[in-house]
């Protein structure tokens, strides 16, 4: 835009310049000057055409604010140096430079440029080559000077911020659209990933059947150490599925009801108390709310989410552990701490617990976890965690209440 719209604003200065300088000077600085303006105005208006039919980069820019520059310093010299009507004209070329460059190195060799040409129109010698322009024009021809610069300038900065202003709303709607796509991209991924893990589930647990009976008859050790390992290995993959269909879900509709609090920690209790035993961990329950203690939560989604978090606490004792869920009434809502004196997790596991497939257990795809912050997030509570490696881990979940009976 304003490599297009500069010979327009400079032709008519080109003009009056003509008219008011050269009837005062004499032949050859006439000559020079109708020479080094004429050829300056051609190179504009070439390069307007040039810019009108296919788009120039920020190379073709430079070079062309360079030539400006240098085209004004030798009209400059010819008509007064350091006291030329031509000098506020240096400005123009500087500033657009400093807009369009920024602080690069581009910006730093035009400032250069123009700044090593004042100070040597500073010491040329008085009427070297030309004399000085008479101080009647010299003063019109300032004033029209100062007025070209300023609306090259208006020309230049405005073009360059708009520019920038339409490329940042591109940008911005690329994003966008990215975004856009890679979430669709996403929703189809899972479906497809949902769908495979349901359809997994139906042959793994005809295939835990069909072990379950072939174990029965096994009578030698070896084989059933060896039924053993499948029946584990099975139990881990359903572990793994369930995980992910969990991940997957979408977590849109909850349906709410009035939950107590009490009687939902006590269904979780005896939901793993055999899974505990088998591990050989001590499962209590401390409750310091009323049995009638009400939250408004999706009973089935919750209860989901919070077997994820104790069953973890429960893998992560050694035998002889113990996992401990605290219940009581805090800050408008209630806080469950799920504590256990199992192993810990290291500083930097800690840091991105939560985090899809990071998990410290072999086989483990950390997607549980996941799950149990979206859930409880969207039930309006938070999930945070507390562990010191060798000496357990504290996991508290504060949810709202909705009601507390008198």
């Amino acid at each position: 835009m304003f490599l297009r719209r500069r010979p327009l604003l400079v032709a008519p200065a080109v003009v009056l310049s003509w008219v008011l300088v050269l009837p005062v000077v004499s032949t050859t600085q006439g000559v020079a000057l109708a020479i080094v303006s004429g050829t300056m105005l051609g190179f504009f208006t070439i390069e307007a055409w040039i810019a009108g039919r296919r788009e120039v980069g920020e190379r073709w820019l430079f070079v062309s604010l360079l030539v400006t520059a240098l085209a004004l310093l030798v009209a400059a010299a010819g008509t007064g140096a350091i006291a030329s009507p031509y000098v506020p004209l240096l400005f123009a070329p500087t500033v657009t430079a400093f807009a369009a460059f920024g602080r690069g190195r581009r910006s730093a060799v035009a400032f250069a440029v123009v700044v090593l040409g004042v100070l040597a129109l500073a010491l040329l010698p008085e009427g070297t080559p030309f004399a000085a322009l008479p101080e009647p024009v010299r003063d019109v021809m300032t004033v029209c000077t100062v007025i070209l610069g300023a609306a090259l300038l208006r020309v230049s900065v405005a073009g360059l911020s708009d520019a920038h202003g339409d490329a940042g709303r591109d940008l911005d709607r690329l994003r966008a659209d990215l975004l856009e796509g890679m979430a669709t991209r996403a929703t189809e991924v899972e479906s497809i990933g949902a769908k495979v893990a349901h359809e997994i589930r139906n042959p793994l647990t005809a295939i835990r059947g069909l072990v379950d009976l072939l174990a029965k008859d096994a009578t030698e050790p070896r084989a059933v150490a060896r039924f053993d390992v499948v029946r584990g290995e099975i139990t881990r993959v359903e572990g793994i599925l369930r995980d992910y269909l969990g991940f997957a879900r979408p977590l849109a509709a909850l349906r709410r009801e009035p939950v107590a609090i009490a009687g939902l920690l006590a269904r979780i209790v005896d939901i793993l108390d055999a899974r505990a035993h088998g591990a050989g961990v001590g499962l209590e329950r401390r409750v310091e709310v009323a049995d009638a203690f009400e939250i408004s939560a999706d009973p089935s989604r919750l209860t989901e989410a919070l077997l994820n978090l104790v069953g973890n606490a429960i893998e992560a004792c050694d035998r002889g552990g113990t996992v401990t869920l605290a219940l009581r009434g805090v800050r408008d809502g209630v806080e469950l701490a799920i504590l256990d004196d199992g192993r810990g997790m290291s500083p930097g596991l800690l840091a991105r617990i939560g985090t899809p497939y990071v998990s410290e257990r072999p086989g483990g795809t950390g997607l549980g976890v996941v799950l149990a912050r979206q859930v409880i997030e969207q039930h309006g509570g938070t999930l945070g965690y507390d562990s010191v490696q060798g000496q357990g881990t504290r996991v508290t979940v504060w949810l709202p209440c909705t009601a507390v009976p008198g």
